[in-house]
């Protein structure tokens, strides 16, 4: 990987265990050979102690990809995994309370959901923005409301840093959202759903680059 804009073209957002019932390591692995260019380690409703053990299992296949590992809402957990980086969300620790406890060369996500939130962004503290949900997911029942295309594509004009899309997203409408100018995509079900990751993730990765 070249730099956070290569990174960000195709994340994985992954839990404990894919509902493909491939198992954690194998999806994550076929995934990549299709082409995920960053993973999101977001394990909801568990303790710091276990994100760290799924953590270090991810860990190995990643580095050897070179493919950044970035923990969701879990800053300890990634000083504990010493992880690329951190994502956080409008209700989670505050950006530059994560950046200090981080360090400067760790990666900062933030999501974003309307235009007000990104004024109050610092380029300074936060790398990139995660803009959604594009679409309503079952992924995330409690999701702020969509932003539709023209949603996103207005968060997209606006946004000082980098950015990637996320929520809804699947092979049959990255292109479209690929259109608003959105420097990357993140998904779950659409992979980890997926009865071929590896497959899945090109066809992604397809469909965004088209």
């Amino acid at each position: 990987m070249s730099g956070l804009s290569d990174q960000l073209k195709l994340c994985l957002v992954v839990g404990s265990q894919p509902a493909n019932g491939l198992g954690l390591l194998d999806t994550v692995e076929a995934a990549i050979r299709g082409g995920v260019s960053m993973v999101q380690l977001r394990m909801k409703n568990t303790s710091t102690e276990h994100r760290i053990k799924v953590g270090r299992q991810l860990q190995p296949l990643l580095r050897a990809a070179a493919v950044p590992l970035i923990v969701n809402n879990d800053v300890e957990a990634a000083v504990a995994l010493n992880a690329d980086g951190v994502h956080v969300g409008q209700q989670d620790m505050p950006a530059d309370q994560a950046r200090a406890r981080l360090g400067d060369d760790r990666i900062i996500g933030l999501s974003i959901n309307h235009l007000s939130q990104l004024r109050a962004v610092d380029p300074r503290v936060v790398d990139y923005a995660g803009l959604g949900p594009v679409y309503a997911t079952t992924s995330k029942p409690d999701h702020a409301a969509p932003t539709g295309l023209d949603g996103l594509a207005a968060l997209v004009q606006a946004c000082p840093i980098a950015h990637i899309a996320i929520g809804g997203i699947n092979d049959t409408n990255a292109g479209t959202i690929a259109g608003t100018g959105v420097g990357g995509i993140a998904v779950i079900s659409a992979i980890c759903s997926a009865p071929d990751p590896c497959r899945a993730a090109q066809d992604l990765r397809s469909a965004y680059d088209s």
